[in-house]
């Protein structure tokens, strides 16, 4: 090996070590579905399906806690909420948790509607003429009478001189006519109708996508279960509802399809390999661009996206296949043909075909980077970057 070999060489292992610790330091993995969506400028639905992946409500969870009866209900909600709360993972990572009605619930309802409150005198305007007519008119005033001639006469002595035609109760009593029927308040809880169940909201302060965030606060959830449960006298059952459970589940489906689909590929390849070569020192060779290939595709994505999806890091695997390609082809044709020159010269007889099939594969990736869908753009980052420095590890050290 001479000088200029070994330089080729220690610049590379320069290079490897760089890119091994910016990925190792930089790393950062998401499932979030947003990624496949189309850009917000370019698409009104692809904008509103964004903001209803981050929406309030994607972001909220329901616990229903069964008991064998409504008191051991009311109990458990209780301490399963005081559990919640001192746990240090719920606490940071929560915007709010309810498992009954807020005391000041009445209060914002009033204060929404009341200012709105000509807003809901009809539903259309030919109801609201009729409503303004003398004949409604006098049907309002009498209303008015029999509402403060009636128990709740207090306060509708207050509430008339600001809405005479009584907008406001009657706007409360079609909400209360329209409430779910089978949602009670117990002792300050929520019970469902069947007596035995407390309801609980809880809503997060991450995305619901976020499964690195909201992995730890799920473990929170089922080890405050755990302690409530322990240490009740009677059997309780939790049910959840949540779209944090299902992308952490897929996160996690993901990870573990990436590890599975990583070590029998790599397995079956090597044995393929050494089958065929009968040489671990060939599976070695191939291995560098290979390894190339992904450092520098992961390295390319987290500089330019900040974070690698999911999906594209479990397409680095169909890298193997392309990279290990250039190393066959040079390693079969040393082997048979044999030039004077030893590898350097069986390179420079197939460098325009490896050449070849690089660009055009390289190409191909490329014209995802025009899609309108940023999971694809990552795609074509990673596949491009990795393809091109399999290349040129194949060309450039696999010779020496």
């Amino acid at each position: 090996m001479n000088g200029p070999e070994r330089n080729r060489i220690g610049i590379a292992a320069f290079l490897f070590v760089a890119l091994g610790a910016y990925v190792a330091l930089n790393f950062q993995i998401t499932t979030d579905i947003a990624h496949f969506l189309p850009d917000v400028d370019n698409n009104e639905v692809a904008a509103l399906s964004r903001d209803i992946a981050d929406s309030e409500l994607s972001r909220t969870m329901i616990f229903a806690i069964e008991a064998a009866d409504t008191e051991a209900a009311v109990n458990a909600s209780r301490a399963f909420e005081e559990a919640l709360r001192r746990d240090a993972r719920v606490a940071d990572a929560i915007t709010f948790l309810e498992g009954g009605p807020n005391g000041d619930l009445e209060r914002s309802v009033f204060e929404l509607y009341e200012s709105r409150r000509l807003a809901f005198i009809a539903p259309d305007v030919e109801a609201a003429k009729e409503s303004l007519s003398d004949d409604g008119l006098r049907r309002a005033a009498q209303r008015l009478r029999d509402e403060l001639a009636g128990p709740m006469s207090v306060l509708t002595s207050r509430l008339a001189p600001r809405d005479p035609l009584m907008i406001i109760p009657e706007l409360f009593r079609k909400l209360e006519r329209s409430r779910a029927n089978d949602l009670e308040v117990v002792d300050s809880r929520f019970i469902s109708g069947d007596g035995r169940t407390a309801i609980l909201f809880m809503g997060t302060e991450a995305s619901a996508m976020d499964s690195r965030a909201q992995t730890p606060l799920l473990q929170a959830v089922s080890g405050a279960f755990a302690e409530v449960s322990s240490n009740s006298a009677q059997p309780l059952r939790l049910h959840q509802s949540g779209l944090n459970r299902f992308a952490t589940w897929a996160a996690q489906a993901i990870e573990g399809d990436i590890k599975r689909v990583s070590f029998f590929s790599v397995a079956l390849l090597c044995f393929l390999l050494l089958l065929l070569f009968r040489s671990l020192g060939f599976i070695a060779l191939a291995s560098i661009p290979v390894s190339f290939g992904v450092l520098a595709g992961c390295a390319a994505v987290l500089a330019v996206f900040g974070r690698l999806h999911g999906i594209t890091l479990a397409f680095g695997a169909s890298l193997i296949g392309v990279s290990i390609d250039y190393v066959v082809h040079l390693y079969c044709h040393h082997a048979i043909v044999a030039p004077e020159g030893g590898a350097a010269a069986s390179l420079r007889a197939i460098r325009r075909p490896l050449a070849t099939g690089a660009v055009t594969t390289t190409a191909g990736f490329a014209a995802l980077s025009a899609s309108s869908l940023v999971g694809l753009r990552e795609v074509a980052c990673f596949a491009v970057v990795g393809i091109l420095a399999a290349f040129l590890a194949t060309t450039l050290l696999v010779p020496s």
